[in-house]
């Protein structure tokens, strides 16, 4: 008995030692003062699972969050992409935009370093416009300033997302890889949303039931729906009465349909209106119509920017859950021609672009 006493005791004892030589799951230093609290966040589900306090310049984590990949947040202004996986991740996190994190341990050590240094230059390119357009918005900006600011910030975008999707590629069956395609997925060509469909069904098959997997097939998936040919996808809005109207009430009746998503905060949206307001004096006498779904939260504002723009159209609201779950909006104004037999002409044409494709749907 008393041998066993012993025996169970040491084993008692090697546990314990393991347990205090164990590396935690997540560990990092950062410039943050003591007391600091970062929220560690589910990319998949944006659920909260714990918080992590800094403490002495350090912050650690070892609780029971599943594998995967996390934000930490800090006070909602900043966040450094981790991994949780059975190798211990650490890392040095940056609270400057021009100095990137860096990655001291970790499964996706290369990876995320690289991700980190594409990060970095994107709000280094982006800091310069975003001051410049606070700026204008608090002044009169000249003409075509604006539109060059914006241009500026979609090309830096445009840049940041093609980095990250070059990097996932290059990098198959992968947890972080399936991230950033799921961060770019929206924001590729539809030949080449096509290419990457088909490079994911080589991945492993032990990826299939993955839910970044699957929301990034299914997000695939609705493109092939609304691609140029396809019929149209049908939705319902609500009138300032509230009354719910469907967008096949009008749309493959014979006649052309444009399908506006807009509201009265986008200035791009608004910006785009006269020239709709012209064509739709011209060309609505030849059977064209428009379908146009506000975004506002508040009915007032989309109904004072109505009368402000003189939109003559039936007008509608909905909620952009009802614009990204039909059409996969993610940013307006974003247009869909629908000609009369209800397939889908084309998307967001400028107005030479809608002028010329009415015309050869009304001759």
């Amino acid at each position: 008995m008393k041998k066993a006493t012993v025996l169970v005791a040491f084993a008692a004892l090697c546990a314990m030692l393991w347990s205090c030589g164990q590396k935690p799951k997540l560990s990092g230093e950062v410039d943050l003062p003591d007391g600091t609290m970062l929220q560690l966040i589910s990319t998949t589900t944006n659920e909260t699972l714990d918080t992590l306090k800094v403490e002495k310049g350090k912050f650690s984590y070892n609780g029971t969050a599943p594998d995967g990949i996390y934000s930490l947040v800090w006070e909602g202004q900043q966040a450094w992409t981790v991994e949780l996986s059975s190798t211990p991740f650490a890392i040095k996190a940056s609270t400057k935009d021009s100095v990137p994190s860096v990655v001291t341990e970790g499964k996706n050590k290369d990876i995320i370093n690289k991700y980190y240094e594409y990060e970095s230059q994107y709000a280094v390119a982006m800091a310069p416009i975003q001051e410049a357009i606070q700026e204008a918005m608090q002044g009169n900006p000249a003409e075509g300033e604006a539109e060059t600011m914006m241009i500026a910030a979609e090309n830096a975008r445009n840049s940041f997302s093609a980095n990250l999707y070059q990097l996932a590629s290059s990098n198959p069956n992968n947890e972080f890889s399936l991230y950033l395609l799921q961060t770019t997925v929206t924001m590729l060509g539809y030949d080449q949303m096509l290419e990457l469909d088909q490079a994911l069904e080589a991945w492993d098959a032990a990826y299939a039931e993955n839910a970044t997997m699957q929301s990034i097939r299914k997000t695939i998936a609705k493109e092939k729906q609304l691609a140029d040919g396809q019929p149209f996808v049908d939705l319902t809005a609500k009138t300032a009465d509230g009354n719910e109207v469907a967008l096949s009430s009008v749309a493959g009746k014979g006649h052309p349909v444009l399908l506006k998503f807009w509201a009265s905060w986008c200035k791009p949206c608004r910006k785009s209106n006269p020239g709709l307001v012209k064509l739709y004096a011209t060309y609505h006498p030849k059977g064209f119509e428009i379908f146009g779904v506000s975004l506002d939260e508040k009915a007032e504002d989309w109904q004072n920017a109505v009368a402000a723009d003189n939109l003559t159209w039936p007008q509608y609201i909905a909620g952009w859950n009802v614009a990204m779950e039909t059409y996969n909006v993610q940013g307006i104004p974003f247009t869909v021609l629908i000609d009369g037999e209800g397939k889908i002409v084309a998307k967001n044409l400028d107005e030479n672009g809608l002028a010329s494709k009415l015309d050869e749907l009304l001759k």
